[in-house]
């Protein structure tokens, strides 16, 4: 038998990672990003959007190392300045 989502849960899934625009999907407390794999907390029924908050991934030193290694697989566009 199928389990009909929450509503937080609905709500959730239209939520993206604010770095990759990826999907989000719901880990425990956590929304995790499918591409990147950034983990966002949920405290209080509240997704923390916010880089800043975000668990890097094992291997990975900074967001910054992140967005260079997903830059270079092809899976981030680089951003430009307006």
């Amino acid at each position: 038998m199928n389990q009909i989502p929450s509503a937080q849960d609905q709500a959730f899934a239209l939520l993206r990672c604010p770095l990759t625009h990826s999907v989000l999907h719901r880990v425990g407390e956590h929304l995790v990003a499918s591409v990147g794999g950034l983990r966002y907390p949920i405290e209080n029924g509240i997704a923390i959007l916010i880089l800043d908050r975000a668990a890097l991934p094992n291997g990975v030193d900074s967001i910054q190392t992140l967005r260079a290694s997903l830059i270079l697989s092809g899976e981030l566009t680089p951003r430009r300045n307006a």
